[in-house]
């Protein structure tokens, strides 16, 4: 385990949530990654609360990936409905202070082509066959990540939608973000939230952090507030959610599964020796249809 401090806050005081279990073999989007011999751990820290994966995996590796994803891996028909477009919508439109939008890891433009054309659409996306479709859908792909758009770019809403727990350096990224923003200008992200119950109960063994590797920072309520203060804004919204909407029978099936593993977990496997051989070192259970996300907005002060 690092002994590096807190990425957002530079905290000292860390705590060890346990080995992260990886499925085999190991891919990033749809592509293959070695990650042999690493051992990884989630750390948790207890100044703000933000929750991390260490060691860092390279961004380099990570972005490699991103570039060679399968133009469909994510989906490119996406159902608004069950994606919470809806939702996502309505935070922006009810707290942007204008219609200039850029929607950082934009993929296919599919959110911001159901905003709307009374936009001006904006986008940052490293997967080149996901940028020609969103260019098809009106969006303006201006750069393959945020780091590279002049400087001088700014808009009234950014937008980072299953983004942010991909982002392996977040205090740089949140300044840079905040430079790109107009006056009153508001940020909107969602990303899986680590206040959930069903996050709470497995931890480093959570479908989040474990299931998909590429996912590497992990935030609560108390850690968004700390970002924006440090980055002179002031969080408005913070809303909990699904992942995507399912129905009641999965919603049921997965919590049971979720708690059942959960307690195994906290029961040393129950004793049994023929329990710990098979679930000790794997990740815990699918719990996609959990309340396990938030939408929360900052706006520049």
């Amino acid at each position: 385990m690092t002994s590096d401090p807190c990425p957002v806050c530079d905290g000292q005081s860390l705590v060890d949530y346990g080995t992260i279990y990886h499925p085999q073999p190991t891919c990033v989007a749809g592509v293959a990654i070695d990650l042999t011999g690493i051992d990884f751990h989630l750390s948790c820290c207890k100044r703000c609360g933000f929750q991390f994966k260490s060691p860092i995996i390279p961004e380099e590796k990570l972005l490699a990936c991103y570039a060679q994803a399968d133009d469909d891996h994510w989906g490119m028909a996406v159902d608004p409905v069950q994606r919470n477009f809806d939702r996502l919508a309505g935070a922006v439109r009810e707290h942007a202070p204008g219609k200039r939008i850029l929607d950082i890891g934009c993929f296919n433009g599919a959110f911001l082509e159901y905003l709307g054309d009374d936009w001006k659409r904006y986008g940052v996306e490293p997967c080149e066959g996901a940028q020609r479709v969103a260019e098809q859908r009106g969006v303006q792909v201006l750069a393959d990540t945020l780091d590279a758009i002049p400087a001088d770019e700014k808009f009234d809403v950014i937008t980072a939608f299953d983004v942010i727990e991909h982002i392996v350096n977040p205090g740089p990224f949140f300044k840079r973000l905040r430079s790109h923003l107009s006056p009153r200008g508001v940020f909107v992200a969602s990303s899986g939230d680590t206040d959930a119950m069903s996050w709470r109960v497995q931890k480093a063994r959570y479908w989040y952090c474990s299931y998909l590797p590429e996912h590497v920072s992990f935030y609560c309520r108390r850690t968004l507030d700390f970002v924006a203060r440090q980055n002179g804004m002031q969080s408005v919204l913070h809303q909990h959610m699904s992942h995507k909407r399912t129905s009641v029978a999965t919603r049921m099936k997965q919590a049971f599964n979720g708690y059942s593993y959960a307690v195994l977990m906290r029961t040393g496997w129950l004793g049994l020796p023929m329990v710990r051989r098979k679930f000790s070192k794997r990740a815990g259970t699918e719990w996609a249809a959990a309340t396990d996300h938030f939408i929360h907005v900052m706006r520049c002060e």
